[in-house]
């Protein structure tokens, strides 16, 4: 049964079909000639409002106008997603970087548009920033995500921005020796590949193979722990994510997962992933998968002092974004 579900796996990522099993639905449409473009009212309502929102950026307007923290976010988060996000290009390699911003709160808890416009620039500046740290002929803002992280005198905000970058490859199953260890770019077991990949880099790039349509206007990230999902069918532990508990008076060299146990862990993977939270995945059912950055936890603890038997748990979690895709003109 198990060989049969994995048979199924290979020939859904190999047909790279754009819409995964129990993937979350889109709120998009093409008219039946595929040429043209059909866009939804939502998503023209959304057009003008960001297009008004672009006019005053590059007018320099400055109008005094408030408006609340809330729409302060979905501005800079919407604008920054439409205008220099492309979610629907291929990638092999995800970086996440992080900014930090902070505006004035005025009468009645609402900021100022001028305000906002201004950090928008800035985050504008940091995003050429961090493109420019990427050494890579091919390099672009995959999503932003803009989170409020506190409100009392100031707003203050943290842009999670994750790039793509080099040419995407064809995603397959891990193959016979396809050993590598569980993270920190350690390579592969056989001591080649060292600083430029790990086990939870190989699951992220081959889920991140498949990406959505359109462009982002909201985006919501979400972390996927082990403890999360129990199940006791896995032949390889207690969790449909990579989780691996050491006890020793030396502590060991770093874990390493061999092909077939990948094998169990890259398809589950898809599947917490993409699979909508009212049918027991990841996904929020209204959302749909943008990214995953696969981490590795290491936690070392001493259990028995007296005989200095170290306990260390190993682990991957899943920093997922999802979001909502558009088909919107451009700004």
């Amino acid at each position: 049964m198990k060989k049969f579900i994995y048979l199924l796996i290979i020939i859904f990522v190999f047909t790279i079909s754009i819409i995964a099993i129990h993937s979350c639905k889109k709120d998009q449409s093409l008219s039946d000639n595929t040429s043209t473009i059909k866009y939804s009212p939502e998503a023209m309502s959304i057009y003008y409002k960001l297009l008004s929102f672009k006019n005053k950026i590059e007018n320099h307007t400055k109008t005094g106008e408030l408006i609340s923290p809330d729409s302060a976010v979905w501005y800079l988060e919407a604008t920054l997603n439409v205008s220099n996000g492309y979610p629907d290009s291929s990638y092999h390699w995800l970086t996440t970087d992080t900014s930090y911003y902070s505006i004035p709160i005025g009468p009645q808890g609402n900021v100022l548009m001028d305000d906002v416009i201004e950090v928008y620039n800035q985050m504008l500046d940091t995003l050429q920033y961090q493109l420019n740290q990427i050494q890579s002929p091919i390099k672009f803002l995959v999503a932003g995500d803009v989170q409020i992280q506190n409100q009392n005198n100031d707003l203050d905000l943290l842009l999670l921005n994750s790039y793509g970058s080099d040419e995407s490859q064809i995603p397959f199953m891990f193959q016979e020796d396809d050993d590598w260890y569980y993270g920190n770019m350690l390579g592969k077991c056989d001591g080649t590949q060292q600083w430029k990949s790990d086990a939870g880099e190989e699951i992220e790039w081959r889920v991140n193979a498949q990406v959505g349509i359109g462009k982002l206007v909201y985006v919501l990230t979400k972390d996927h722990w082990y403890w999360d999902y129990q199940t006791n069918i896995n032949p390889y532990g207690d969790y449909r994510i990579w989780y691996r508990r050491d006890t020793s008076i030396i502590p060991p060299f770093a874990p390493c997962i061999h092909d077939d146990t990948l094998n169990y862990y890259y398809p589950e993977a898809l599947d917490i992933i993409h699979t909508i939270e009212s049918l027991g995945g990841g996904c929020p059912d209204t959302l749909e998968f943008i990214t995953v950055d696969v981490k590795s936890d290491t936690n070392i603890f001493i259990w028995n002092i007296i005989d200095s038997i170290s306990v260390i748990d190993y682990s991957h979690y899943y920093v997922t974004k999802y979001g909502k895709y558009y088909l919107i003109p451009d700004l």
